[in-house]
């Protein structure tokens, strides 16, 4: 188990939260047994984590995590709200209701896959819109990123710098993150533990795709949309919840049974709304029936697999739901510790 995922990582990290150069890519050879069974019920405190079906049930009680409130909702309404937000996912999810793709978002993607493209028309691109070209130099500047040799103060700078790549991933990062963006009225942690999350499977699959020798950019663009079916179920449970009582909220039992059974459905809806290239939908609409024991997954698929636990696990260690002394318990048998979670996920300043 896990030999994959260990041979990229002990390239990609050291004891430390430094980087490690490495020019060898370590391709799979056989498929990531890294289940992550999401599970309906959340785990409550970091001493009831023994087993990586913990991991996935504390991860969605970190993401679910509710509001303080005196009224809660009564089962036989609990279940009439669940009962009719999965009447609307089945009968189709209008494309109203799928979070929008910013246009200049598409127009990264084109520029990208366009062979004639430079780094000037990258620059170009950013500089259209001034803010987008403040946060790019600002991202450039952060501890994540800067490489000791003087402050960034340009686009073009940041673009010599640290290359189309990491520009690339920087500059999708700032344009999504409006897309992860909603009113939180009953889990107001929602959308800043998905956002991390996402972001954190991102750097994930694009650091391991680059120790396997598949594209970066591609791997970063996979991990950071996975889980965008997530906010299409929590809008519409909104929806639902205001229609039968806007002072009452449910807890997270029902709305981690409602993401389990529908999420990554709704992930694959919305990317082929999105029109994304066809590697990126694979990758993630292959999740949809992956077991613990995934087989027939594609390379990038298995990377999504792998990163999305590793970003599970940083997301509980850095909640303190998850101790390193635990973490490198359950992740001791194939080689991994929380050294190597805590490196691969350096925080930007």
């Amino acid at each position: 188990m896990f030999e994959n995922l260990r041979a990229w990582m002990a390239i990609y990290c050291k004891e430390t939260t430094s980087f490690v150069a490495s020019d060898t890519a370590v391709a799979p050879k056989r498929k990531l047994p890294i289940g992550t069974v999401p599970a309906a019920s959340a785990a409550g405190s970091a001493g009831g984590i023994s087993s990586l079906e913990d991991i996935a049930a504390a991860f969605y009680g970190t993401l679910l995590r509710p509001q303080q409130r005196e009224s809660s909702l009564s089962s036989e309404m609990e279940t009439a709200i669940y009962k009719e937000v999965l009447t609307v996912i089945r009968a189709g999810v209008k494309p109203d209701d799928l979070p929008k793709l910013p246009t200049a978002v598409v127009e990264l993607l084109q520029m990208l896959r366009d062979e004639d493209a430079t780094n000037r028309d990258m620059v170009l691109l950013i500089n259209r819109e001034p803010v987008l070209a403040s946060e790019v130099v600002k991202a450039a500047n952060s501890a994540y990123y800067r490489s000791g040799d003087g402050e960034v103060t340009s686009v073009e700078q940041a673009v010599s710098r640290l290359g189309v790549d990491r520009l690339s991933t920087i500059t999708l990062a700032i344009l999504m993150r409006p897309a992860f963006e909603i009113k939180p009225i009953y889990f107001r942690f929602f959308s800043k533990y998905l956002w991390q999350h996402s972001q954190d499977c991102a750097v994930a699959c694009a650091e391991l795709a680059r120790q396997a020798g598949e594209d970066y950019f591609t791997a970063y663009l996979i991990g950071l949309v996975h889980d965008i079916g997530k906010l299409v179920i929590f809008q519409a449970l909104m929806r639902a919840m205001k229609s039968a009582h806007p002072d009452v909220h449910p807890n997270p039992t029902l709305i981690g049974t409602i993401v389990d059974r529908t999420s990554l459905q709704l992930s694959c809806v919305s990317l082929k709304h999105w029109e994304l290239p066809g590697v990126v939908q694979r990758a993630v609409c292959e999740q949809v029936n992956t077991g613990r024991e995934p087989t027939g997954l594609s390379r990038l698929g298995e990377l999504l697999f792998s990163a999305n636990l590793l970003s599970e696990f940083h997301l509980l260690l850095s909640d303190g739901r998850l101790d390193d002394e635990q973490a490198d318990r359950l992740l001791q048998p194939y080689g991994i510790s929380a050294a190597m979670v805590h490196s691969l996920f350096r925080d930007p300043a």
